[in-house]
Parts: C-alpha cells; sequence; structure tokens
C-alpha cells in the first residue's frame, strides 16, 4: 500500500480529524427575511401543539383562549391591533441604528421620555382645539425622544462609548424623572394609590376607529406607513444605499467618501423620536396619562423585533404582527389559570426558531473530499512509457 492509499484509508482521516461536511457561509444570502419569518411561524405552530400538553388545563381550553384572545372575537383584535401600534414603533426605533450596528437599548426610557413630554404640553394648553393640540403632543414626544438620546450618540461619536450601556442607565433616570413629577407637580387629585399623573384633556385623546368591529386608536395608521416609508428610503434613496454600505463594511464606506459619523447620528436620533413618537402615541390612545409603567417592556420587545427582523423595516412589520398574536393570546391564557412560565417558553421557543431561519439562511452544509482521497470523477491518468527510436502513435499504441 502506497503513502497515497494510507493516507485516504478511513482510519487515517479519523486520525487527521477531517469531517466528511463543514458549515460554511453562503456566497450571496438573500432571502433571509422570508426564513426567519417562516422559521417563527414553525416555532410557534410547534409550541402550540405542546404547550396545551404541558399546561395542566383541558386542550379545547387552551385553543378557545387563544382563540378568543386574539382573533377569535372583536375585543381580541382590539388587543392585538393596540399591542401592535407601540411594538411595531420600538422595533423602528431598534432597527434604524441597528443596520449601522448600533444598539438602542433605552427606547423604553425615550417612549417615558415622550410620553412625558406629551403630558407636559397637554397640561399646560388644557383648553387647545382638539387636533391642533394632538399635533403639538405629537412633536413634543418626537423632540423629548431625540433629545433623550443625544448624550449616548455624543459618547459614542466623540468618545467611542458603548451605546449599549448608555442607552441602557438612561431607562432607569427616565423612570425616576417620571416617578417625580408623577408624585409631585403633575400628581392626579385624589388619587389613593399608584405612581400617576393626572389625566390629558379628552380633547387631546386619540380618536378611535372601528374596524370590523375591532375598537383601537387612531395610532393603527402609523404601523404600516412608517415601516413602508423607511423601506423604500431605504432602497431606493442615495441616503439609504450608503447606510446599507455602511451597515456591511463600515471601513470600506469611509474610503468611499460617505460621512459616517453624520449617518451614526442621524440613525440614532431617528431611533430616538419614532421611540418618543411611540411613547406619545401610546399614551394618547389608550391610557391617557402618564404612568412609570406605561411601556410594559416594549422597548426590549421592540429590540427583539428588531434583531429578528435583520433591521428589514417590513420583516419588522411582520415579526410584529405576530409577537403582537403571542403577547394577546399569552395574556389570554393567563385568565384562565396557564402559568406565565409557559407563555414566556412558547415565545422563547419561537425567538429560536427564528434564529435558526437566519442562520439556514446565511450558513450552509458543504460536504468536503478529505485530503489524500482521490476524486471518483478524475482517475489519475495512464503513462505508458515509450521506447527509445519509437514515434508517438507507436508509444500510445
Amino acid at each position: 500500500m502506497t503513502a497515497t492509499d494510507r493516507a485516504a484509508t478511513p482510519a487515517a482521516r479519523t486520525r487527521k480529524g477531517i469531517l466528511p461536511w463543514r458549515i460554511e457561509r453562503r456566497p450571496d444570502p438573500d432571502r433571509i427575511g422570508v426564513y426567519r419569518l417562516v422559521a417563527v411561524l414553525v416555532g410557534l405552530a410547534i409550541s402550540l401543539i405542546v404547550a396545551p400538553i404541558l399546561s395542566g388545563v383541558p386542550v379545547g381550553d387552551f385553543y378557545k383562549a387563544i382563540w378568543t384572545g386574539t382573533i377569535g372575537t372583536a375585543l381580541g383584535w382590539s388587543n392585538v391591533l393596540t399591542i401592535a401600534i407601540p411594538l411595531t414603533l420600538a422595533g423602528l426605533a431598534a432597527a434604524i441604528p441597528y443596520r449601522l450596528s448600533l444598539w438602542n437599548v433605552g427606547i423604553d426610557g425615550q417612549m417615558l421620555m415622550g410620553a412625558w413630554a406629551a403630558t407636559g404640553v397637554g397640561l399646560w394648553l388644557p383648553n387647545a382645539p382638539g387636533p391642533l393640540l394632538i399635533l403639538v403632543m405629537i412633536i413634543a414626544g418626537l423632540i423629548a425622544g431625540a433629545l433623550w438620546i443625544v448624550i449616548p450618540t455624543w459618547a459614542r461619536v466623540a468618545f467611542g462609548v458603548s451605546e449599549v450601556i448608555t442607552t441602557f442607565l438612561l431607562n432607569f433616570v427616565a423612570v425616576a424623572w417620571l416617578v417625580y413629577w408623577c408624585t409631585g407637580p403633575w400628581r392626579a387629585p385624589g388619587v389613593a394609590g399608584g405612581i400617576r399623573a393626572a389625566q390629558v384633556p379628552e380633547q387631546s385623546w386619540l380618536p378611535m376607529l372601528d374596524i370590523h368591529g375591532a375598537q383601537v386608536n387612531l395610532g393603527i395608521v402609523l404601523v404600516p406607513l412608517l415601516p413602508v416609508a423607511f423601506w423604500a428610503y431605504s432602497r431606493f434613496t442615495r441616503r439609504g444605499y450608503e447606510v446599507t454600505m455602511l451597515g456591511a463594511n463600515p471601513q470600506a464606506g469611509g474610503y468611499a467618501g460617505m460621512r459616517v459619523k453624520r449617518h451614526l447620528i442621524t440613525a440614532m436620533l431617528m431611533g430616538g423620536a419614532i421611540a418618543g413618537l411611540a411613547g406619545a402615541i401610546n399614551m394618547l390612545g389608550t391610557s391617557h396619562e402618564l404612568s412609570p409603567g406605561l411601556t410594559y417592556n416594549t422597548g426590549f420587545n421592540g429590540l427583539v423585533v428588531a434583531v429578528l427582523a435583520g433591521a428589514n423595516e417590513l420583516g419588522v412589520l411582520a415579526l410584529s404582527a405576530v409577537y403582537s398574536l403571542l403577547l394577546a393570546g399569552g395574556g389570554s391564557l393567563g385568565i384562565i389559570g396557564v402559568s406565565s412560565d409557559l407563555v414566556f417558553a412558547i415565545i422563547g421557543v419561537t425567538l429560536v426558531f427564528g434564529s435558526l431561519g437566519e442562520a439556514y439562511a446565511r450558513l450552509r452544509l458543504v460536504r468536503t473530499t478529505p485530503r489524500g482521497a482521490s476524486s471518483p470523477t478524475a482517475p489519475p491518468p495512464s503513462i505508458t512509457p515509450s521506447l527509445p527510436g519509437s514515434t508517438e502513435s507507436e508509444g500510445a499504441s
């Protein structure tokens, strides 16, 4: 046995640690959003099949609660759409900076500051006409959300400080700031318990829409409008193209003359402004009063949606709809005694499947040819020695 044959034996391949498969990146991954969304739906289906067995309640009651709490009744649809409004906006607030590999972890704080600014305008102008007052309050929420992210943006651009730390810590500052105003200058009169401010004027409440029996505030118009607008901007404008290029390769974008810092600042401020808008819309459309628990961790849920969507605006829209169904269904399951831990497990499994879908879109298994093994499709050429004095045709025969 020659040295080549010995190297090609299975024992030799095992000793050298050569496997017949390897994982490599796809050269041009496409349809990542489709794979991710399909994977989320598969994970949701598997979870909903297994969860009733572990819930401790009759299977019929389990599915009935989900049906009536989501799409089976007008009230269920109202809950889903109401959750989807701030969640979609929070997803956009995270997705826009995430396109440049920036992590906006302070969406909850920016939402609270947007609601705070809107409340201040409403209490300051209690007799203003309704449409004008709503417009001014929403603008105030946009500005407050953008201002709340100025310090993290400046620290990142000027000193390279991680925006993850600064935006996250400002969440606690925002909560403390709201507690002061809700227990002090803006405290609701006659409130026995709880931390909340006085209600904003009734003319500033967002009008309610009737969508096939489901009651939802006017903010639902922004749910499909903003994601589609930002998607079109990122795909069909020069600045959107530059953001895409910088997100893929910041060094190459800098060498090409793109203004990296300007795009970073714009993305962060835009994310903060949309988060402030989400807070103002949520307050004007649902609670009508300011409180530290206004967001219900919507900011962190929006960050999860943005990451799973790969910062794709249309993906944010689709995954926000799925996530809103999960949250609304989880609330209805809690009413019939299903543990909240099981609800979180359903959400967790769904998110894990979404990550697997992204991995499948980016990576692939490739069969390898072990070192030293001859290729079956390319046999070694046979060499026939020629005798001295013979012609070329004689040697070939």
